[in-house]
Formats: C-alpha cells, sequence, structure tokens
C-alpha cells in the first residue's frame, strides 16, 4: 500500500506513486488541489478519454444507448420473452468473422423462446422531415443495415431492429411508453422509398415502424 498523487496541469493528468506517509513531505507537487488516495501502486488513475474500456462512457450517445439496452430487456422480461445477451467482445465475434468473408453486425439480444431472433436496440431521436414536417423520421446507417443483411444471410435468423425516441428536450431521457420494430428484411424492401442524408444514413419515416411488442411474435409466427 501507498499513496496515489494526481495533479491536473494544462489539462493533463499527472500522477505519482509515493510508497510511505513520511515521503510525502519531500513532494513538492502537493498542492490544496491535489486529490490524494491510499491503494496498491497498481491501482494507477487514467482519464476515461485515454482508456479503450471506459471512453466510450463520456459519449452520450453510446450511454443512451446502453440504457436503450437495458431498458428494453426489462420490458421484455416483463412482456414474456427470454433473452440471451450477445457478447460483443472481440474474441466472441472472431466465430462470425472467420467464417465469414464479409462485413457483418451483430445485435444486443437473442430472443430464445422466439425462434432465436436477433434485436438491435437503438435509441434515436425523431425528426421532422422540411418539406413535409407531418411525417417524422429516424437516421439509420446504410452500412449498418448492410452488415445486419450479410449477417442475417449467414445466421438464417431474422433480424429486428428495435427503437425507443429520444427526447429532444432532454437528450439523456428515453421516451419509455413506445417500443417501435422494424425488421431488416422491411428495410431492405423499403429502402429504395428511403432518402438519404449526405453521411450515407437512411432517413426512414416512422411511418413504417411497428409497435409494440407482439411485433416480435408475429414476425416469429412467419417464420
Amino acid at each position: 500500500m501507498g499513496y496515489h498523487l494526481i495533479n491536473i496541469i494544462d489539462g493533463k493528468l499527472e500522477h505519482c506513486f509515493i510508497e510511505n506517509y513520511e515521503e510525502l513531505v519531500y513532494e513538492d507537487a502537493i498542492t490544496g488541489d491535489t486529490i490524494i488516495y491510499q491503494g496498491e501502486e497498481k491501482w494507477k488513475p487514467f482519464k476515461v478519454s485515454e482508456n479503450e474500456i471506459y471512453k466510450g462512457l463520456a459519449n452520450e450517445d453510446f450511454r443512451i444507448g446502453i440504457r436503450a439496452q437495458h431498458l428494453f430487456k426489462k420490458q421484455a422480461d416483463k412482456e414474456g420473452f427470454i433473452l440471451e445477451d450477445l457478447n460483443q467482445n472481440q474474441e466472441s465475434f472472431k466465430i462470425y468473422t472467420n467464417n465469414v468473408d464479409k462485413s457483418i453486425k451483430r445485435g444486443d439480444y437473442l430472443v430464445r423462446n422466439f425462434g432465436n431472433i436477433e434485436i438491435d436496440v437503438k435509441c434515436k431521436t425523431f425528426y421532422k422531415f422540411e418539406k413535409t414536417p407531418e411525417e417524422i423520421f429516424f437516421y439509420f446507417e446504410c452500412d449498418d443495415l448492410t452488415k445486419h443483411l450479410n449477417m442475417q444471410s449467414f445466421t438464417k435468423t431474422p433480424i429486428l431492429i428495435a427503437i425507443y425516441e429520444r427526447s429532444q428536450e432532454n437528450k439523456n431521457q428515453i421516451k419509455e411508453d413506445t417500443i417501435h420494430f422494424i425488421s431488416i428484411n422491411e428495410m431492405k424492401r423499403l429502402k429504395e422509398k428511403f432518402q438519404k442524408s449526405r453521411y450515407s444514413q437512411y432517413k426512414i419515416p416512422t411511418k413504417y415502424l411497428h409497435q409494440g411488442f407482439d411485433y416480435i411474435k408475429e414476425v416469429f409466427e412467419r417464420i
């Protein structure tokens, strides 16, 4: 055990480790703003932005996406769906990439008691079309559709996109009362009708979405 000293100098984290209390009096970098804590030498501090595991937490889009996954799992459980988490680490993904010669994307859950249907959960901001403001849409990456289609072709399992609306007033809030769905197959069938943004995103009108968890059962019955 020893003492970790942390100073923020010109926006950079400066750290040193002192083995015993008596040696602290010889450390001239200590000021009233210095952070100090006791711990093992290996318990070094780090900036979130410099850590591969945690840096995503600094992105509000990432955080709201994970919250949407947690909400979906909670609501799906209440509706009687048995979900299996799909591990997103690189080691698990190798099982697919070693056997597929195309770019693929994996969802978040399998619905175990309904044909292992794959679900990818999203939290999307809904926008109005400029020319037809009565119509609402959300953005979806063109590449993601292609990757999902490649995965679906490989696994022979239907893939659904589950969508929660993100509040425009508070970007950290999810509108929990309604869950929307659209299948990858539907997106493929309709994509010629979708407008595209300059950033290679489809503008998908919400009129094509299905509301409620019963849609999973409807897709299962058509398998």
